[in-house]
């Protein structure tokens, strides 16, 4: 747990790097967690043939088990800083080309990189041009008293409706238990991360959400 831990907050930070260079571009995100996720599954032969191999082999495996959320900008922070204006081709991405359909040029909405750090009505100053992200894990649980400990203490905390239903299908595994058996229990392992966006960040990647 502590190793899935410490690769979750190596994976995070890559992860909202991966976001700051492709518009907030949520395609670009799942890929890189598949990339740094992957490492999870080496055992033995940690070659990078092998890792590609395992890579390829469990990439659904990770989308189905890991869950990325933009924490900031939100909806409020993007309405306070937006713009509408026409991105050159350095600006965009080929995530947000293909993932968006967009062209450069093409009027859209975005944060700019020259949105200066603001304070809000009654709130803590806010630095808009900074990608805050959340992503969860859902670890396979394998040494029994840790897993039955772990279980009841996660069934007894009071959480979110949303994560409550990440959680419950996470400890009761999905449709498709690409980990193994239907009876294996899994941990919500959790890490949270921030890169300053190095593109402009498009209100496309909000409406993923």
């Amino acid at each position: 747990m502590y190793r899935a831990k410490f690769t979750l907050n190596h994976a995070a930070q890559q992860i909202a790097r991966a976001g700051s260079l492709n518009n907030g571009c949520m395609a670009a995100m799942d890929d890189q967690a598949v990339r740094s996720l992957a490492t999870l599954y080496l055992r033995s032969e940690p070659s990078l043939l092998h890792f590609y191999r395992l890579k390829t082999l469990k990439s659904e495996a990770i989308k189905l088990y890991s869950d990325i959320d933009i924490v900031m900008p939100n909806d409020a922070t993007f309405g306070r800083h937006k713009m509408l204006g026409r991105l050159s081709p350095s600006q965009l991405s080929d995530c947000a080309r293909q993932k968006y359909r967009l062209k450069p040029y093409q009027k859209v909405f975005f944060i700019p990189l020259s949105a200066p750090v603001a304070k809000a009505k009654n709130a803590e100053p806010e630095a808009p041009r900074l990608l805050k992200i959340q992503v969860r894990y859902c670890y396979r649980l394998i040494f029994p008293i840790i897993r039955w400990v772990i279980d009841s203490l996660q069934s007894a905390k009071p959480i979110g409706i949303t994560t409550k239903t990440f959680t419950r299908q996470c400890i009761n595994g999905a449709k498709n238990d690409l980990f193994g058996a239907p009876t294996q229990q899994f941990v919500v392992l959790t890490a949270h991360a921030s890169a300053w966006m190095q593109t402009p960040f498009l209100q496309h990647a909000l409406q993923e959400q």
